[in-house]
């Protein structure tokens, strides 16, 4: 395609968008979400005993800490830093005019990249990797809020169909964190930290809706998502990690009027 043939395209794509006064539809609405997201870091405050227990009689743990010049004794530092994933989730929700009230659920899994050992770091990889000890690990969340949201919808003389929006939300949410270890290809410690635990968590959100019409749109937003802290117990010797969970998302979002009249 030349470059005449190329703007005589973007133009009548231009024209095809439907750009006018929107109007929202008042009443009720549902749809999803499909979002990346990536986890905060997470300091492990009790995995000493674990780690300097498996120093002490896996001869081939030890070779490779040493190897990688990680040091294990009772002032070493875990932290679990993660991969970049994904989340998905619906909502239904109620529009008074500008305020819209949502219920929303979402599920979240993200990879850990690596286990920074002090300033070592313990990678991830596969039943194929070469290397003899690496982790195998992800941590998952699934929480339902309620969101208060607000449209700043034009005035009837702008035409546009697009609008920003804001949001606050305020609900429960449930963390898996594992920590799997990988020792020649074998798990030496499935589910470490396995076990669920949940808590209050709330959100905040900021972006913007594309209207095709007054009664469906797709929206572009950012979440910033946390916990409260959540007490995890370790099993090895009965102590407990205490953290919050904090995850960042960008989301595609796509919401319809329900015709209940």
């Amino acid at each position: 395609m030349n470059l005449k043939g190329f703007l005589a395209t973007c133009g009548l794509f231009a024209v095809s968008i439907n750009i006018y006064a929107v109007d929202p539809a008042l009443g009720p609405y549902g749809g999803m979400i499909i979002g990346g997201s990536y986890l905060k870091s997470v300091n492990l405050q009790n995995l000493n005993p674990y780690f300097s227990n498996l120093y002490a009689t896996n001869t081939t743990f030890s070779n490779y800490m040493n190897s990688i010049g990680a040091t294990i004794n009772g002032n070493t530092k875990y932290t679990l830093n993660y991969g970049f994933m994904g989340l998905l989730g619906a909502q239904v929700g109620y529009r008074f005019d500008e305020i819209r009230v949502e219920l929303e659920g979402f599920y979240d899994t993200n990879p850990v990249n690596y286990v920074s050992i002090d300033s070592v770091k313990l990678t991830s990889g596969t039943i194929r990797s070469t290397k003899p000890v690496y982790v195998s690990s992800q941590t998952n969340i699934v929480a339902g809020l309620v969101n208060f949201m607000h449209d700043f919808v034009p005035p009837p003389s702008i035409d546009t169909s697009v609008v920003p929006y804001v949001g606050l939300g305020v609900g429960y949410g449930w963390v898996q964190n594992n920590l799997n270890l990988q020792i020649n290809g074998r798990t030496v410690n499935a589910n470490t930290l396995g076990q669920t635990k949940g808590t209050v968590a709330g959100q905040v959100i900021v972006g913007f809706a594309y209207f095709i019409d007054d009664y469906s749109y797709f929206g572009f937003d950012a979440r910033a998502f946390s916990t409260m802290a959540i007490q995890q117990p370790y099993p090895y010797n009965n102590s407990q990690n205490t953290n919050n969970y904090t995850l960042g998302s960008v989301n595609l979002v796509f919401n319809g009027h329900f015709d209940i009249g």
